[in-house]
């Protein structure tokens, strides 16, 4: 006579929950590695401000006021997405445990990074013209 296997019902989304573990993970080192850069990027934008509000003979008054406005958007978009990251990576793991952030928090981290990117290469390509 044989013994029967004791099976175990597995509910769907535990199987789930374990496939995406290894993203989680991904994410929550992304977020670290991140949050460190925006630290750096933090401190080194708060030490220029004060350069660019005195005056100097070398740059003019137009190009002190255009990189502060720049300088000020760079840092907000940086500061919403680090923000907005950081709670959709909250919200993963302690409240729905769903990895696919909000509608909300997916329409502003796309947007932060569209700007970013478009400030830093308009940056870039305004000073080969």
């Amino acid at each position: 006579m044989s013994e029967a296997v004791p099976t175990i019902d597995i509910p769907q989304n535990i199987v789930i929950l374990l496939g995406e573990a290894n993203l989680l993970k991904l994410w929550v080192i992304g977020m670290i590695i991140s949050a460190f850069v925006y630290g750096g990027m933090l401190f080194l934008s708060l030490s220029y401000i004060p350069l660019f509000l005195k005056t100097s003979n070398n740059i003019s008054r137009h190009m002190r006021n255009f990189l502060l406005a720049y300088v000020t958007f760079m840092v907000a978009t940086s500061t919403i997405y680090i923000i907005t990251m950081s709670v959709a990576l909250l919200r993963a793991i302690f409240d729905d445990l769903n990895l696919v952030p909000q509608i909300q928090e997916q329409y502003v981290g796309c947007l932060c990074i569209i700007f970013a990117s478009w400030g830093a290469d308009g940056f870039m390509v305004s000073n080969f013209i």
